[in-house]
């Protein structure tokens, strides 16, 4: 369990602040309240707060100073910044000391708890990740990489997104925007030089260009301009391969944006195309933003790795297999691209449900490559076997390794989870201590009681936007989420756009 210590001098402020969110679904047992600078080092003094959220603005000590004196004091404490719109000079001084974020008055419940998330995270992380003395100025592209990041997931808009844009130097006001995935075909070096070559003629073409690397050998581009279109972006990058050369990547090119708030809807479509690359003909450059005509079907793999027993799985397995391979076929990459997508949504699924391993990534880079060297649908079908059989037997082999206790909480949340959970109120039920319940919970789940309650709560929330007509805070209330701004944020950040637009994406297709 953690303690926070909220500061500032107008006690409406710090009484709101200290209501606007359930802090036992975050872990929190301890939330103290300070109204001056002075008052917060006299309790930091008394007690191990693990995070303190200070405005900047405060009379006798402002909160860059007493920034200053928690990173000189107590380096592994947290910190978040309260600021007005123009304090913007003392953010940059609060960054440079290592602050985890800053956040607008007035304040939003959602930017506040997706902050509190990652200081929550840093929390664990080892020393050397952190900023933990004076004077230590974090990386300005660390900083901007985060931005974008947060930006292209969904988890920054309006004014959060204006200002952090504002601290990194991003252009969040132009007319259009679009998104960029490149990806190699094959494992030739050149990957590196190719991306070097997309770049400068970006560059060169439009007012803004952005780039990272979000994913292993997957190149990220967020363009920016007065005028944008995907012919005329597909048109100057064939100009860059040679039409008899051996093609070295996949580009693919998300939906053009007027807004800025909808570059994850870019970036999602860019990321489902790039997802189906090799249902395009492999013997050409491929440079587009459309969706190959043969699409790759979704099919819950969910019930099948969560059955219950071995044999309820059994039984479900033939009728899964069928259900597959049915969208199978000549040609044979068609084939490879469908059981590569279920291994890639097998992957994310142990991702979700396991902590990382050194069993389970051998296993998926494996599995890939064994589906690539296919050269019949006979192979193909055994490594869809053995792919689903592994996988679930993976997941079998961590519900075994659970504690009692925490197979007992894990059960609770599931027939509990649309009621208000909290590790304190667990710990009563099952009468264990609260701090230990925590300890074993993230040591065992590699989660957080809130993540884990969260993204099960948004699971739950999918199938309803789905399979139902209801609203968004209808749904939000239906899965336990007592703030529908709050479930937007949560939803965002697993799937990359708002839920309406999630619903409106996947009725279209």
């Amino acid at each position: 369990m953690y303690s926070i210590l909220l500061v500032d001098d107008e006690t409406a402020v710090l009484d709101k602040l200290s209501h606007s969110i359930a802090w036992e679904e975050f872990g929190f047992e301890r939330v103290d309240k300070a109204v001056s600078g002075f008052q917060a080092l006299d309790m930091l003094a008394t007690h191990p707060y693990d995070i303190l959220i200070t405005d900047i603005k405060m009379p006798g000590m402002d909160g860059i100073t007493l920034l200053r004196n928690v990173r000189r004091l107590y380096s592994r404490v947290r910190c978040i910044l309260l600021t007005a719109f123009d304090d913007f000079a003392y953010v940059r001084d609060a960054l440079r000391l290592g602050a985890d974020n800053y956040l607008l008055k007035p304040i939003n419940n959602a930017e506040l708890a997706s902050s509190l998330t990652t200081s929550l995270e840093n929390l664990t992380r080892s020393q050397e990740d952190t900023v933990a003395a004076m004077g230590t100025i974090p990386d300005s592209e660390t900083y901007r990489h985060n931005v974008l990041g947060r930006w292209l997931y969904g988890e920054l808009s309006g004014y959060e997104l204006s200002e952090h844009a504002k601290m990194a130097d991003i252009n969040v006001f132009c007319h259009y925007y679009c998104t960029l995935i490149v990806k190699p075909l094959n494992r030739s070096s050149s990957f590196s030089k190719s991306v070097q070559k997309i770049a400068k003629l970006l560059q060169e073409s439009f007012d803004e260009v952005y780039e990272m690397m979000e994913l292993p050998n997957h190149h990220i581009f967020i363009l920016g301009d007065q005028d944008i279109n995907v012919e005329t972006v597909q048109k100057l990058l064939f100009s860059l391969f040679p039409v008899n050369s051996p093609p070295s990547v996949f580009i693919a090119i998300g939906s053009v944006v007027s807004q800025n708030s909808d570059l994850p809807v870019s970036f999602k479509r860019a990321d489902r195309i790039a997802q189906s690359s090799m249902l395009f003909a492999p013997d050409q450059v491929v440079v587009t933003g459309a969706e190959p005509a043969t699409q790759i079907p979704v099919i819950d793999l969910s019930p099948y790795l969560s059955a219950p027993s071995d044999e309820d799985a059994d039984a479900m397995l033939p009728a899964l297999l069928d259900d597959l391979l049915q969208h199978t076929g000549s040609p044979l990459y068609t084939g490879k691209a469908l059981i590569s997508e279920v291994l890639l949504n097998v992957s994310r699924y142990l991702e979700k449900e396991l902590p990382a391993t050194d069993e389970i990534r051998p296993f998926i880079e494996e599995s890939f490559s064994n589906v690539e060297s296919s050269t019949t649908q006979t192979e193909l079908r055994r490594q869809l076997i053995e792919i689903l059989q592994h996988a679930r037997g993976y997941l079998t082999k961590k519900q075994q390794n659970y504690s009692p206790i925490i197979k007992r909480t894990l059960q609770y949340i599931e027939a509990h989870y649309a009621s208000p959970l909290s590790l304190k109120q667990i710990s009563q039920i099952f009468s264990v201590n609260a701090a230990y319940l925590g300890y074993l919970f993230k040591h065992e789940t590699q989660l957080y009681f809130f993540e884990y309650v969260n993204l099960y709560r948004i699971k739950q929330a999918e199938q309803l936007l789905l399979s139902t007509g209801q609203t968004i805070a209808v749904i939000a209330s239906k899965v336990g989420f007592s703030d529908a701004n709050y479930f937007n944020q949560c939803f965002k950040k697993s799937y990359g756009m708002t839920p309406s637009k999630y619903r409106q994406l996947n009725k279209q297709s």
